[in-house]
């Protein structure tokens, strides 16, 4: 667990921009980082211009704090796993060429790190982080690199066909931010979609609790008429927002559901991707009784218009009466305020 927390530190203590990765630190001394000097032949040899360099002593106060000090999450106590990053000075900057996690320096337990997989970690706080080692407990070790990266190596192998001991980035790995998503506990319960009131008696999609990891740019919020139909009524692209809320043009009515889903980019179109997950329908209020009568009031909504609906029982012989002086007060209402419609039934 050690080696992950250390890589997540990493990850987000340096800098990244368009792809190009900066140190942020002096790493002759900053940290406990100091020169490595690849004695053991197992990274490539160092460029002209280039030096190696290590971090991850946890003698070092600022370390200790940001990986001993986790809930839930047991030191083991070996202090052995380290951060390798080659870096060539640039003017005043230092621009890292590549990076390694290492346990032991053994190659067996070295793997470098894409710059992909170190902008994923950037996107996955301290306790989400943590929550998914607790979740996968004994696997969250540098094992679990091999799942994320598929960039695990045999340096014996290596050598014998005359190649780099470790190959350059990109070649057998496979996209970060999706094995993440997988690797993540699910919080799709935690999300929170709704349907509601908008302007004009328009359908308003609200939406909270997005988890970091899922806002990636491309989520859309998406409303269909109810949750076995599959036709898609209106779409948003919610970005990296957390929550908020959009207007539709589509009137209001019962049964309308939110749903979250994936955005595809077609040829500067956004298509409708794969769910992630959708919250319940839009229902009308229930019927409520009129105190002192054998009826019952339910206030609707049918295409974006408020109405109500009267249900009385057989029993309740006035009603007629008791309907008609409502239908005056409704009507007057109506035609100052918004559209309403009264109906009845009869039990």
């Amino acid at each position: 667990m050690d080696g992950l927390l250390l890589l997540h530190w990493f990850a987000n203590t340096v800098s990244i921009d368009n792809n190009d990765i900066w140190l942020t630190f002096d790493p002759n001394g900053d940290y406990g980082s100091h020169c490595y000097y690849n004695r053991e032949g197992m990274l490539e040899e160092v460029p002209r211009g280039s030096q190696y360099y290590t971090v991850g002593n946890l003698r070092y106060r600022e370390l200790e704090d940001y990986l001993v000090v986790a809930p839930m999450i047991e030191y083991d106590g070996n202090n052995s796993d380290r951060i390798i990053f080659r870096v060539r000075q640039q003017n005043t900057r230092f621009q890292i060429e590549s990076v390694y996690v290492t346990e032991h320096y053994h190659p067996k337990h070295t793997y470098r790190i894409t710059t992909d997989l170190l902008i994923q970690m950037r996107n996955i706080n301290r306790e989400q982080f943590i929550d998914l080692l607790n979740t996968w407990d004994d696997l969250a070790s540098l094992e679990l690199l091999l799942i994320v990266t598929q960039e695990k190596y045999s340096l014996t192998s290596v050598k014998r066909q005359g190649e780099n001991n470790i190959p350059e980035t990109g070649q057998n790995s496979i996209d970060a931010s999706e094995t993440f998503d997988r690797l993540l506990p699910d919080q799709t319960s935690m999300i929170k979609l709704e349907v509601m009131t908008g302007t004009n008696g328009k359908a308003r999609i609200s939406w909270s609790n997005i988890p970091r990891h899922r806002r990636k740019g491309h989520m859309m919020v998406v409303l269909f008429k109810n949750n076995e139909d599959q036709e898609v009524l209106a779409k948003e692209l919610i970005g990296y927002r957390e929550s908020g809320s959009c207007q539709t043009s589509i009137p209001l009515n019962n049964g309308l559901q939110a749903r979250l889903h994936e955005g595809k980019n077609w040829y500067c179109f956004w298509k409708v991707g794969e769910e992630i997950c959708r919250g319940s329908e839009f229902n009308n209020p229930k019927a409520v009784q009129i105190a002192g009568y054998n009826a019952w009031l339910q206030l609707f909504v049918k295409d974006g218009k408020a109405s109500a609906r009267l249900y009385v029982e057989k029993s309740f012989r006035e009603w007629r009466y008791i309907y008609h002086s409502s239908t005056q007060i409704n009507n007057e209402f109506s035609e100052t305020c918004f559209p309403t419609s009264v109906s009845h039934a009869t039990n």
